[in-house]
């Protein structure tokens, strides 16, 4: 810590106020089609990671996915359901970057042991074939004109040909190329099988999955039919496989939301985090993601004056306040006190105009920064710090 007053530094573009509408909005398909105008915090496998933490539920899907492609053990289908800006986009994004730069991942101490899996597998011949779509981002014109496809199952085969040179997908892309058909899962199997014995590991990840068959009502009902059967024997082709697999990340409240997951779920071999993030990894992502440092001997003798006074002034704070318990909540927390968490994710998070965990930490960036400027040195970040008379904040 270059400065020993202070009891945590944030990152430069919180310092200086660089906090924009898409800060901390992941984007898949802007990474996956090689944008350079996505933030360098996603865009980059090294930072990425760097500033994400690992809840239970990232750690469930990161080492059903290392299993997967390593052995052939883990689940070849897994269904990512989430709130609104709950983590499902950042998951399939940290997968993608596992996948495809281990090597720079590996740098990463807290993501290590996945990445060592991944290039372990690699030694032995096995290289991922990742693909990914993003059902808000591409509609069918866009993806005709821009990539040459007609349907979803066209633009998964064909792109899962043009990365391993399966001739096997690429009939199957010319095949079923018309958006009002559905292929049965024997052909598709068949492409995948071609693929995996091309030494390849098909790695399928679809985010928005509703929002893209929502799209396809609009022109035509027959489309949603044929998209949704493609889907199933997809599933179902996938899980013939030794080690290809299928994330897909569907929002609840979504369209079709329940026929999405019903096709997914249907054979039953698939795997199912119960969340990516949840209150409990709260302040562990809140400092991962917005701080570069924090003093954590500096953090206890702050909490020990909190406690203190807590402990003297029993009548004046909260019954829980003053047990030993909270004491070592707020040192974990630091330094974020744990009603400051309780606000953010208990009243605003569940809001229908807040976008949960991307809201959460764009307005605590917000909060950082505007004590900042009034010259917080080390202190704890309290709900009063949440000014709203500062319009960025209100």
């Amino acid at each position: 810590m270059q400065d020993s007053a202070l009891g945590w530094r944030a990152f430069e573009e919180i310092e200086k106020g660089k906090i924009t509408d898409a800060s901390f909005v992941a984007n898949l398909w802007s990474v996956y089609i090689g944008d350079l105008n996505v933030d360098e915090r996603y865009r980059d496998p090294k930072k990425f990671f760097e500033r994400t933490y690992i809840s239970n539920g990232l750690e469930f899907v990161l080492s059903n996915v290392c299993n997967r492609f390593l052995e052939g053990s883990g689940e070849p289908v897994v269904v990512l359901h989430t709130t609104f800006g709950g983590g499902k986009t950042h998951a399939l994004l940290a997968v993608y970057h596992l996948l495809m730069s281990p090597d720079k991942v590996v740098q990463v101490s807290l993501v290590r042991e996945y990445a060592e899996k991944i290039l372990k597998a690699q030694e032995k011949g096995l290289k991922p074939a990742v693909v990914a779509f993003d059902g808000a981002e591409v509609d069918l014109v866009h993806l005709r004109e821009r990539y040459g496809a007609r349907s979803l199952c066209e633009f998964i085969f064909n792109s899962l040909a043009n990365l391993t040179g399966s001739k096997r997908c690429r009939e199957v892309a010319a095949t079923y190329s018309d958006p009002s058909t559905s292929p049965g899962a024997e052909p598709l199997r068949e492409a995948l099988t071609d693929v995996e014995e091309r030494e390849f590991v098909p790695i399928l990840l679809l985010d928005e999955l509703p929002e893209h068959l929502r799209k396809l009502r609009e022109r035509n009902r027959k489309y949603v039919d044929a998209c949704a059967g493609f889907m199933d024997a997809l599933t179902r082709a996938i899980s013939g496989t030794r080690h290809g697999m299928l994330i897909v990340a569907v929002r609840e409240g979504a369209w079709l939301e329940r026929e999405v997951l019903e096709i997914l779920q249907g054979l039953g071999r698939y795997a199912k985090p119960e969340n990516i993030v949840g209150k409990e990894d709260a302040a562990y992502i809140l400092k991962r993601a917005l701080l570069r440092e924090v003093d954590y001997d500096y953090g206890r003798r702050v909490v020990e004056k909190y406690w203190k006074a807590y402990s003297e002034y029993p009548t004046e704070f909260p019954a829980e306040a003053s047990i030993q318990d909270y004491k070592r909540k707020m040192e974990e927390s630091y330094p974020f006190h744990p009603q400051f968490i309780d606000v953010l994710y208990e009243q605003l998070a569940p809001l229908e105009t807040f976008h949960s965990t991307r809201d959460v930490l764009r307005l605590a960036a917000r909060v950082l920064y505007s004590m900042l400027k009034r010259g917080a040195r080390g202190d704890v970040v309290l709900v009063s710090d949440i000014d709203v008379l500062d319009r960025d904040i209100l």
